[in-house]
């Protein structure tokens, strides 16, 4: 409809966003709004670094050895361990961000009790819960820490030492039967690359910006989903983050890791 419809009878149109790239292509973004169907002369794409030193300022851990997220119990207890161990190396100041309530509440009466015993705040984002409310006591309590849902995955804003690390503990493909997929599948026949696999990807490129929200902001992003590193697929995720490298780490030893980062971060202030 915009192809046919708007971009022709506009003299100009101009697309923006931190977000709009997948492995540095324009590809995606172009079907979305009918670009790749008014001729390639038609319009031009340009790609700006950020001001931000993002190599410098945030590092990227994958926990290649979680299993897989199919198998909910022993994903749900290796996952627990590195919430557990990730907290208590970070002092608080975490973000989780989870892809369906069951698993996070699930976690979250795992992993709250732990965290009260060592002095540590940790929120979830429960029903019926104001995210307005959440954010506030997030961003006020610069040691609190909070489970979350898709409403603090874009658009949260909590600079400085509040926010140092921001955990991601599975990819947010769509559900296979969400009727948006049903309706792509049954149209084309990969229909789940050309559209599911680099909405997540912009899903996981947006989350991560909530960790640098300025120049001088640093932390750490964990992703903690196997399928980073053992589906062909894992890369489009990776090369799309604004960091130009990543750590392998097993599991176990994401606390010491965080240690030694919390470290050398306050060491530099």
């Amino acid at each position: 409809a915009l192809a046919t419809e708007w971009l022709p009878e506009v003299h100009t149109a101009i697309f923006a966003s931190a977000t709009m790239t997948v492995s540095k292509s324009f590809e995606h973004f172009n079907h979305a709004v009918g670009l790749d169907r008014i001729g390639a002369s038609t319009s031009s794409s340009l790609h700006l670094d950020s001001s931000y030193d993002f190599d410098s300022n945030m590092a990227v851990v994958v926990a290649g050895d979680i299993p897989d997220p199919r198998d909910r119990e022993s994903y749900l207890t290796a996952l627990e361990r590195v919430l557990v161990d990730a907290h208590l190396a970070m002092g608080g100041s975490v973000l989780t961000l989870f892809t369906n309530r069951r698993d996070m509440e699930d976690l979250y009466a795992r992993v709250e009790p732990k965290m009260a015993r060592a002095g540590l705040e940790l929120n979830c984002q429960q029903r019926n819960s104001s995210p307005r409310r959440l954010r506030d006591r997030f961003i006020n309590e610069p040691t609190s820490s909070l489970f979350a849902l898709k409403a603090f995955w874009e658009g949260f804003d909590a600079s400085g030492e509040t926010l140092r690390c921001v955990i991601i503990p599975k990819l947010p493909f769509s559900s296979p039967t969400d009727p948006l997929s049903c309706e792509r599948n049954l149209r084309e026949d990969r229909a789940w690359a050309r559209y599911s696999l680099p909405e997540a990807v912009l899903e996981v490129k947006q989350a991560a910006g909530r960790l640098i929200r300025s120049s001088t902001d640093s932390g750490v992003l964990i992703l903690a989903d196997p399928r980073l590193v053992t589906k062909g697929y894992g890369k489009k995720f990776l090369t799309s983050l604004p960091t130009s490298s990543y750590q392998r780490i097993e599991s176990a030893q994401i606390g010491h890791y965080l240690q030694l980062w919390r470290a050398r971060h306050e060491r530099r202030r």
